[in-house]
Protein backbone atom coordinates (compact mmCIF):
# COMPACT_ATOMS: atom_id res chain seq x y z
CA UNK A 1 0.00 0.00 0.00
CA UNK A 2 2.87 2.19 1.03
CA UNK A 3 4.73 1.49 -2.16
CA UNK A 4 1.54 2.19 -4.50
CA UNK A 5 1.00 5.67 -2.80
CA UNK A 6 4.78 6.50 -3.54
CA UNK A 7 4.11 5.84 -7.32
CA UNK A 8 1.40 7.81 -7.50
CA UNK A 9 2.71 10.64 -5.85
CA UNK A 10 5.91 9.94 -7.80
CA UNK A 11 3.72 10.43 -11.29
CA UNK A 12 2.30 13.62 -9.92
CA UNK A 13 5.38 15.15 -9.47
CA UNK A 14 6.51 13.89 -13.29
CA UNK A 15 3.74 15.51 -14.16
CA UNK A 16 3.85 18.68 -12.39
CA UNK A 17 6.88 19.43 -13.45
CA UNK A 18 6.19 18.75 -17.10
CA UNK A 19 3.47 21.27 -17.21
CA UNK A 20 6.17 24.16 -15.83
CA UNK A 21 8.43 23.13 -18.54
CA UNK A 22 5.31 23.27 -21.31
CA UNK A 23 4.21 26.64 -19.72
CA UNK A 24 7.60 27.86 -19.03
CA UNK A 25 8.41 27.07 -23.23
CA UNK A 26 4.99 28.52 -23.99
CA UNK A 27 5.50 31.93 -22.40
CA UNK A 28 9.07 32.29 -24.07
CA UNK A 29 8.02 31.15 -27.53
CA UNK A 30 5.33 33.96 -27.24
CA UNK A 31 7.68 36.59 -26.40
CA UNK A 32 9.84 35.42 -28.97
CA UNK A 33 7.32 35.29 -31.13
CA UNK A 34 6.23 39.52 -29.80
CA UNK A 35 9.75 40.13 -31.12
CA UNK A 36 9.56 38.78 -34.22
CA UNK A 37 6.29 40.64 -35.05
CA UNK A 38 3.86 36.78 -35.35
CA UNK A 39 1.40 37.92 -32.97
CA UNK A 40 -1.20 35.15 -33.73
CA UNK A 41 1.44 32.25 -33.06
CA UNK A 42 2.16 34.28 -30.18
CA UNK A 43 -1.44 34.41 -28.66
CA UNK A 44 -1.37 30.85 -29.97
CA UNK A 45 1.49 30.41 -27.08
CA UNK A 46 0.02 32.44 -24.48
CA UNK A 47 -2.95 30.04 -24.94
CA UNK A 48 -1.13 27.11 -24.17
CA UNK A 49 1.03 28.49 -21.45
CA UNK A 50 -2.41 29.32 -19.87
CA UNK A 51 -3.96 26.21 -20.20
CA UNK A 52 -1.37 24.86 -18.12
CA UNK A 53 -1.50 26.99 -15.46
CA UNK A 54 -5.51 28.04 -16.01
CA UNK A 55 -5.51 31.02 -13.00
CA UNK A 56 -1.83 32.40 -13.99
CA UNK A 57 -1.68 35.58 -13.95
CA UNK A 58 1.16 36.40 -15.96
CA UNK A 59 0.03 34.11 -18.84
CA UNK A 60 -3.42 36.04 -18.59
CA UNK A 61 -1.93 39.05 -18.95
CA UNK A 62 -0.24 38.35 -22.01
CA UNK A 63 -2.80 36.65 -23.46
CA UNK A 64 -5.34 39.45 -22.84
CA UNK A 65 -2.35 42.36 -24.27
CA UNK A 66 -1.04 40.74 -27.38
CA UNK A 67 -5.30 40.60 -28.11
CA UNK A 68 -5.65 44.07 -27.90
CA UNK A 69 -2.58 44.82 -29.55
CA UNK A 70 -4.04 42.90 -33.17
CA UNK A 71 -7.44 44.44 -32.17
CA UNK A 72 -5.28 47.80 -32.03
CA UNK A 73 -3.41 47.40 -35.22
CA UNK A 74 -6.95 46.25 -36.90
CA UNK A 75 -8.90 49.07 -36.06
CA UNK A 76 -5.93 51.45 -36.96
CA UNK A 77 -5.41 49.60 -40.39
CA UNK A 78 -9.74 49.83 -40.90
CA UNK A 79 -9.27 53.76 -40.24
CA UNK A 80 -10.48 53.30 -36.72
CA UNK A 81 -8.62 56.08 -34.63
CA UNK A 82 -10.76 56.30 -32.00
CA UNK A 83 -11.25 51.97 -31.22
CA UNK A 84 -7.15 51.52 -32.22
CA UNK A 85 -6.24 54.31 -29.35
CA UNK A 86 -8.83 52.50 -26.71
CA UNK A 87 -7.07 49.25 -27.66
CA UNK A 88 -3.67 50.49 -27.16
CA UNK A 89 -4.68 52.45 -24.26
CA UNK A 90 -5.42 48.47 -22.77
CA UNK A 91 -1.95 47.32 -24.04
CA UNK A 92 -0.09 50.32 -22.00
CA UNK A 93 -2.21 49.74 -18.86
CA UNK A 94 -1.17 46.13 -18.23
CA UNK A 95 1.15 46.19 -15.77
CA UNK A 96 1.60 41.89 -15.70
CA UNK A 97 2.76 41.89 -19.54
CA UNK A 98 4.58 42.91 -22.07
CA UNK A 99 7.24 45.99 -22.34
CA UNK A 100 7.98 44.90 -25.79
CA UNK A 101 4.07 45.50 -26.71
CA UNK A 102 3.85 49.15 -24.48
CA UNK A 103 6.58 49.86 -26.81
CA UNK A 104 5.16 48.61 -29.93
CA UNK A 105 2.03 50.42 -28.77
CA UNK A 106 3.83 53.96 -28.83
CA UNK A 107 4.26 53.45 -32.76
CA UNK A 108 0.44 52.93 -32.84
CA UNK A 109 0.33 56.23 -31.22
CA UNK A 110 2.47 58.18 -33.31
CA UNK A 111 0.96 57.18 -35.94
CA UNK A 112 -2.73 58.36 -34.45
CA UNK A 113 -0.84 61.39 -33.70
CA UNK A 114 0.62 61.65 -37.30
CA UNK A 115 -2.76 60.60 -38.73
CA UNK A 116 -4.80 63.15 -37.21
CA UNK A 117 -2.31 66.01 -37.79
CA UNK A 118 -2.54 65.39 -41.72
CA UNK A 119 -6.30 64.82 -41.91
CA UNK A 120 -6.13 68.50 -40.52
CA UNK A 121 -3.47 69.84 -42.39
CA UNK A 122 -5.51 68.55 -45.71
CA UNK A 123 -8.58 69.53 -44.69
CA UNK A 124 -7.60 73.51 -44.01
CA UNK A 125 -5.62 73.04 -47.29
CA UNK A 126 -8.81 71.82 -48.96
CA UNK A 127 -11.01 74.48 -47.90
CA UNK A 128 -8.59 77.08 -48.97
CA UNK A 129 -8.44 75.61 -52.48
CA UNK A 130 -12.42 75.90 -52.01
CA UNK A 131 -12.20 78.79 -51.79
CA UNK A 132 -10.00 79.83 -54.27
CA UNK A 133 -12.64 77.88 -56.68
CA UNK A 134 -15.63 80.02 -54.94
CA UNK A 135 -13.92 83.08 -56.20
CA UNK A 136 -13.19 81.55 -59.58
CA UNK A 137 -9.32 81.73 -59.65
CA UNK A 138 -8.82 78.06 -61.11
CA UNK A 139 -5.85 77.97 -61.79
CA UNK A 140 -4.58 78.89 -58.25
CA UNK A 141 -6.88 76.36 -57.31
CA UNK A 142 -5.46 74.21 -59.87
CA UNK A 143 -1.97 74.72 -58.75
CA UNK A 144 -3.22 74.02 -54.71
CA UNK A 145 -5.22 71.17 -55.28
CA UNK A 146 -1.72 69.27 -57.34
CA UNK A 147 0.01 70.03 -54.05
CA UNK A 148 -2.74 68.29 -51.81
CA UNK A 149 -2.52 65.83 -53.94
CA UNK A 150 1.40 64.63 -53.18
CA UNK A 151 0.05 63.71 -49.80
CA UNK A 152 0.07 60.22 -48.97
CA UNK A 153 -3.99 59.51 -48.67
CA UNK A 154 -4.10 55.83 -49.09
CA UNK A 155 -4.81 54.58 -45.94
CA UNK A 156 -8.18 53.73 -45.33
CA UNK A 157 -8.12 56.66 -42.41
CA UNK A 158 -7.91 58.91 -45.22
CA UNK A 159 -10.91 57.52 -47.42
CA UNK A 160 -13.31 60.18 -47.11
CA UNK A 161 -11.11 63.04 -47.45
CA UNK A 162 -9.06 61.20 -50.40
CA UNK A 163 -12.83 61.63 -52.05
CA UNK A 164 -13.17 64.98 -51.21
CA UNK A 165 -10.11 65.99 -52.92
CA UNK A 166 -10.49 64.18 -55.83
CA UNK A 167 -13.85 65.70 -56.16
CA UNK A 168 -13.01 68.95 -55.51
CA UNK A 169 -10.28 68.35 -58.20
CA UNK A 170 -12.88 67.33 -60.79
CA UNK A 171 -14.62 70.70 -60.23
CA UNK A 172 -11.56 72.54 -60.38
CA UNK A 173 -11.26 70.83 -64.01
CA UNK A 174 -14.73 71.29 -65.18
CA UNK A 175 -14.64 75.13 -64.10
CA UNK A 176 -11.13 75.52 -66.19
CA UNK A 177 -12.78 73.78 -68.84
CA UNK A 178 -16.00 75.79 -68.88
CA UNK A 179 -13.61 79.35 -68.32
CA UNK A 180 -11.28 78.44 -71.33
CA UNK A 181 -14.15 77.77 -73.38
CA UNK A 182 -15.80 81.45 -72.39
CA UNK A 183 -12.45 83.15 -73.10
CA UNK A 184 -12.12 81.30 -76.37
CA UNK A 185 -15.74 82.01 -77.26
CA UNK A 186 -14.96 86.03 -75.86
CA UNK A 187 -11.32 86.13 -77.75
CA UNK A 188 -13.85 85.00 -80.91
CA UNK A 189 -16.43 87.63 -80.49
CA UNK A 190 -13.60 90.34 -79.70
CA UNK A 191 -11.89 89.11 -82.93
CA UNK A 192 -15.55 89.23 -85.11
CA UNK A 193 -15.69 92.68 -83.76
CA UNK A 194 -13.03 94.07 -84.29
CA UNK A 195 -12.80 92.50 -88.20
CA UNK A 196 -16.31 94.10 -88.12
CA UNK A 197 -15.11 97.04 -87.29
CA UNK A 198 -11.97 97.19 -90.03
CA UNK A 199 -14.55 96.20 -92.91
CA UNK A 200 -17.20 99.12 -91.56
CA UNK A 201 -13.92 101.10 -91.78
CA UNK A 202 -12.63 100.36 -95.19
CA UNK A 203 -16.36 100.02 -95.97
CA UNK A 204 -16.22 103.96 -95.01
CA UNK A 205 -12.71 104.74 -96.59
CA UNK A 206 -14.30 103.35 -100.10
CA UNK A 207 -17.49 105.07 -99.55
CA UNK A 208 -15.21 108.50 -98.85
CA UNK A 209 -13.35 107.62 -101.98
CA UNK A 210 -16.03 107.54 -104.29
CA UNK A 211 -17.85 110.27 -103.03
CA UNK A 212 -14.91 112.56 -103.53
CA UNK A 213 -14.34 111.12 -106.87
CA UNK A 214 -17.54 111.89 -107.44
CA UNK A 215 -17.00 114.96 -106.26
CA UNK A 216 -13.87 115.72 -108.16
CA UNK A 217 -15.40 114.09 -111.23
CA UNK A 218 -18.43 117.05 -110.92
CA UNK A 219 -15.82 119.54 -110.46
CA UNK A 220 -14.32 118.64 -113.32
CA UNK A 221 -17.46 118.54 -115.57
CA UNK A 222 -18.60 121.69 -114.19
CA UNK A 223 -15.09 122.92 -115.05
CA UNK A 224 -15.20 121.68 -118.83
CA UNK A 225 -19.07 122.99 -118.82
CA UNK A 226 -17.75 126.41 -117.62
CA UNK A 227 -15.08 126.28 -120.08
CA UNK A 228 -17.14 124.85 -123.18
CA UNK A 229 -20.34 127.36 -122.28
CA UNK A 230 -18.76 130.95 -122.47
CA UNK A 231 -15.17 131.45 -123.81
CA UNK A 232 -13.17 134.78 -122.52
CA UNK A 233 -14.11 136.15 -126.42
CA UNK A 234 -17.33 135.33 -125.91
CA UNK A 235 -17.59 137.38 -121.95
CA UNK A 236 -15.48 140.24 -124.23
CA UNK A 237 -18.44 140.18 -127.02
CA UNK A 238 -20.92 140.01 -124.72
CA UNK A 239 -20.00 143.44 -122.56
CA UNK A 240 -19.08 145.38 -126.38
CA UNK A 241 -22.69 144.22 -127.06
CA UNK A 242 -24.01 145.61 -124.51
CA UNK A 243 -24.23 149.37 -125.63
CA UNK A 244 -22.22 151.96 -127.92
CA UNK A 245 -18.91 152.74 -127.12
CA UNK A 246 -16.48 155.59 -128.07
CA UNK A 247 -13.54 154.80 -129.76
CA UNK A 248 -11.63 155.74 -126.83
CA UNK A 249 -12.89 152.55 -124.29
CA UNK A 250 -10.72 150.12 -123.27
CA UNK A 251 -11.41 146.50 -122.49
CA UNK A 252 -9.37 144.50 -120.40
CA UNK A 253 -9.94 140.86 -119.68
CA UNK A 254 -8.94 138.94 -116.93
CA UNK A 255 -10.11 135.75 -114.51
CA UNK A 256 -11.49 136.52 -110.93
CA UNK A 257 -13.19 133.78 -108.86
CA UNK A 258 -15.61 134.52 -105.91
CA UNK A 259 -17.02 131.36 -104.31
CA UNK A 260 -16.16 128.65 -106.45
CA UNK A 261 -16.82 130.46 -109.59
CA UNK A 262 -14.22 131.60 -112.53
CA UNK A 263 -15.13 134.53 -113.59
CA UNK A 264 -14.71 136.63 -116.82
CA UNK A 265 -13.40 140.02 -115.07
CA UNK A 266 -13.85 142.38 -117.71
CA UNK A 267 -12.61 146.39 -116.63
CA UNK A 268 -13.87 149.28 -118.98
CA UNK A 269 -12.51 152.72 -119.39
CA UNK A 270 -13.91 156.09 -121.33
CA UNK A 271 -11.41 158.40 -121.32
CA UNK A 272 -12.74 160.73 -123.96
CA UNK A 273 -12.78 163.48 -121.57
CA UNK A 274 -8.71 164.40 -120.24
CA UNK A 275 -10.19 166.05 -116.86
CA UNK A 276 -12.74 162.71 -116.82
CA UNK A 277 -12.60 159.03 -117.47
CA UNK A 278 -15.30 156.84 -117.04
CA UNK A 279 -14.44 153.61 -115.63
CA UNK A 280 -16.74 150.02 -115.01
CA UNK A 281 -15.31 146.73 -113.60
CA UNK A 282 -17.81 143.52 -115.25
CA UNK A 283 -18.07 140.28 -114.20
CA UNK A 284 -19.19 137.64 -116.75
CA UNK A 285 -20.48 134.41 -115.55
CA UNK A 286 -18.86 131.70 -117.31
CA UNK A 287 -21.81 129.24 -117.27
CA UNK A 288 -24.88 131.00 -118.60
CA UNK A 289 -23.07 134.60 -119.93
CA UNK A 290 -24.83 136.33 -116.75
CA UNK A 291 -23.35 140.02 -116.48
CA UNK A 292 -22.66 141.67 -113.75
CA UNK A 293 -21.43 144.99 -112.80
CA UNK A 294 -18.95 144.86 -110.21
CA UNK A 295 -17.69 148.05 -109.60
CA UNK A 296 -18.91 148.75 -106.20
CA UNK A 297 -17.55 145.40 -105.28
CA UNK A 298 -20.98 143.23 -105.39
CA UNK A 299 -22.42 141.90 -107.67
CA UNK A 300 -24.93 143.70 -109.53
CA UNK A 301 -27.00 141.49 -112.49
CA UNK A 302 -27.28 143.69 -115.42
CA UNK A 303 -28.93 141.29 -118.07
Amino acid sequence: MRKVLFIGLLFILILSGCNQEVYNNSIQKGLDFIASEEFKKAEGAFEIALSEKKQDERAAALLEQTRNYQDALQALEEGDLDLAANNAEKVTKETEGSEALIKKTEEIYLLIEDFQTTYSEITEQNESVLQLLESEEYEKAAISIEEILTADLSHMFFQSLSEDVENLKKDIETALIAQEKAEREAAEKERAAIEEAEREKVAKEEAARAAAEETKEQENKREETVTANISADDALAIIKNLGTWSSTTSFSLDAFEMDGVKYHYIYVEDAADESYSSKVHYLVHPVDGTVYDYSRGSLAPLN
